[in-house]
């Protein structure tokens, strides 16, 4: 009902609206007609063509009427700036491939990371001085990760390897990034048409943050809800970049939603969801964060107080702040990077003792809830789930075990072996003179 409200009376944050009410509305209809002419001379499906764009992402913010805001309304823009990372989102215009997204971090090997594999993370892993976006790093994000995976896709829909990338024009997107490729074009939005005519920035960014903002409140429960369980605010001073990924790499929305994104864009060539409505989709989840707010304990949380975490905006730092934020960061990359003289720690281990006996405690756990649930439907169907979430690694402490076992028995084989030729070399008895006294 406020979602319909706004909608007919054009109501908007006035803050998010600064692009939009300078924006350079003839520069886009003829860009549109240029990009929409280009599409079709390529003869490019929408499986190929794609848009990427960046956000800004407070790993530690929450809305201001929740006590942990409260408890920290003293903090200055220094500690904002030190909880956000850049985060690039990237999509075709069938919706149909959802990018890996592209974490940027202050730090090479930040504590929370260290000793993780970071191929593993879900997400592609970046770092700059200030964790912003940068051209290096666009540079080589598009150069090692992000035209490998389009390539590899194209490859299994049967598809040629040509490819168009619309982006907004920034200095953080150079002109060279049009060489990394032959088969891939870059093309980019003339200035101030990004808020009309972006893709990602129709909604899907927002319902990006809002899934994030929603899981976060989801972890925060299942972690405190319960007894002898952390209360919300430890878990919140623990919480940090990794479980903030683990939030982050599920992905961004539905397929539907990424296809209709690039209606203003490329209108012609887009089926028109008439009952899907990206801007619907956040006032959705939005909601649900309100509810899951309350849940935890913030009664106070109402939807404007979650809308603002949403789009809030980088703090303009004073010179000050800023020189600071220098000093700290230079700081906090000499305490984070002394052990082994910045190198990469060695993965964490689990040893096959410690596999075992966590799955085999598992394994109990889920036999007593078979055991005491007088639903035995509800039970069977957790219990299936969590088993086969498991699955990788009842795999992995099967090989193990098969590979100590094959170790056992290389090394009985080898001492039987040596010992087999000690015994040749010995000489014979017959051999030996006995003397006498």
């Amino acid at each position: 009902m406020v979602l319909r409200f706004k909608n007919r009376y054009n109501f908007h944050n006035v803050r998010l609206c600064g692009e939009a009410g300078s924006a350079d509305v003839d520069a886009a209809q003829t860009f549109l007609i240029e990009v929409q002419n280009l599409v079709r001379e390529k003869d490019s499906c929408l499986d190929q063509v794609f848009n990427f764009d960046e956000t800004n992402l407070y790993l530690k913010r929450m809305p201001k009427r929740s006590y942990i805001s409260r408890e920290h309304r003293h903090a200055t823009g220094i500690c904002a700036a030190k909880d956000r990372v850049t985060v690039m989102l990237g999509a075709n215009a069938s919706g149909d491939l959802k990018l890996k997204p592209l974490v940027i971090h202050r730090h090479t090997n930040p504590r929370a990371l260290r000793g993780i594999v970071k191929s593993s993370l879900g997400v592609y892993y970046r770092y700059s001085k200030r964790g912003w976006m940068t051209a290096q790093v666009c540079l080589d994000s598009f150069s090692n990760a992000y035209v490998n995976d389009i390539k590899k896709y194209l490859n299994e829909k049967n598809l040629a390897f040509k490819v168009l990338v619309i982006m907004n024009s920034a200095p953080i997107h150079p002109p060279m990034i049009a060489g990394i490729d032959p088969n891939v074009d870059f093309v980019f939005l003339p200035a101030r048409t990004t808020s009309l005519l972006q893709p990602l920035d129709q909604g899907v960014i927002g319902a990006f943050k809002a899934y994030c903002l929603r899981r976060t409140f989801k972890v925060l429960i299942d972690a405190t809800d319960g007894e002898n369980c952390e209360t919300v605010m430890e878990f919140w001073k623990n919480y940090n970049l990794r479980m903030a990924i683990n939030n982050i790499k599920p992905g961004m929305t539905h397929r539907n939603c990424l296809h209709r994104v690039w209606r203003k864009l490329i209108p012609d060539l887009i089926c028109d969801f008439k009952d899907f409505e990206p801007s619907a989709q956040v006032y959705e989840i939005t909601e649900s964060c309100v509810q899951l707010a309350n849940r935890l304990g913030f009664e106070e949380v109402e939807y404007q107080d979650v809308e603002d975490i949403l789009n809030c905006q980088p703090d303009e730092l004073t010179t000050e702040e800023l020189q600071e934020l220098s000093v700290a960061g230079e700081a906090e990359g000499r305490e984070e990077d002394n052990d082994d003289e910045n190198q990469e720690a060695p993965p964490r281990q689990m040893t096959t003792a410690e596999l075992s006996d966590t799955l085999e405690t598992i394994e109990q756990r889920l036999q007593w809830l078979e055991d005491n649930d007088c639903n035995a439907e509800r039970s069977g169907i957790a219990t299936r789930g969590i088993r086969a979430c498991l699955e990788p690694y009842k795999q992995l402490l099967y090989e193990r075990r098969t590979c100590a076992k094959q170790k056992k028995f290389e090394f009985y084989f080898t001492a039987m072996k040596k010992h087999c030729e000690d015994e040749e070399t010995l000489p014979s008895m017959s051999n030996r003179t006995s003397v006498r006294p």
